[in-house]
């Protein structure tokens, strides 16, 4: 049996990721006692492999695959400002403060990968380290690659990142409807609905 054995977080895809979390939520009080429980999914999942290949392995060879995860998963998340999708090159939002509001609007959501395909889109001009991004429009099918094939580099730098812009996005919200000339009374019901704010992940 062949494993790919991941070296780095680009290794290993968010949906993998997404599943682990997953398993973990499931857990009773019970089960987190359970050792053997936690490091036979964690292989199990990370490595796509399954109960009859687990069985199979080694102790010392699954404590290994068990301690190179867990040790990725430590690793500081870091933004990963442009990355290669498909032979496409993909670049975060340049500019928050030139966002639609239809883009605030839908990222008003508890869906990482959503945001993620809304600030991230292909680049259509570079400038050095500058560039342009596509016209935001909503995109079922890139949503749908994304999920199956992002990996947990990009996800896990974007929530450290996306995270710690929350309060600018929600003022950049409000200055946008001010310029729109919405009235007062209107934008306390905007931000007391919460439209344009972010919605955080645990």
């Amino acid at each position: 049996m062949n494993l790919l054995i991941p070296k780095k977080q680009s290794d290993i895809l968010v949906k993998n990721y997404l599943k682990y979390n997953e398993f973990v939520k499931s857990l009773t009080d019970i089960d987190k006692e359970d050792k053997v429980l936690l490091l036979k999914n964690t292989v199990m999942i990370f490595y796509e492999i399954d109960s009859i290949a687990f069985d199979g392995l080694p102790y010392t060879v699954v404590m290994d695959l068990y301690q190179i995860i867990e040790n990725l998963l430590k690793l500081e998340a870091k933004l990963v400002p442009r990355f290669m999708f498909d032979n496409i090159e993909y670049g975060i939002n340049p500019d928050f403060t030139s966002m639609t509001l239809a883009e605030l609007v839908d990222l008003d959501s508890e869906d990482v990968m959503r945001q993620i395909c809304i600030l991230y889109r292909p680049i259509t001009k570079r400038r050095g380290k500058l560039y342009d991004i596509k016209k935001y429009e909503a995109n079922i099918e890139i949503y749908d690659r994304f999920q199956e094939s992002l990996t947990l580099d990009i996800y896990l730098g974007f929530m450290s990142f996306f995270l710690s812009i929350n309060k600018d996005l929600l003022n950049y919200t409000l200055k946008y409807l001010t310029e729109k000339d919405i009235n007062q009374e209107k934008t306390k019901v905007l931000v007391a609905s919460g439209v344009g704010t972010v919605g955080s992940t645990s």
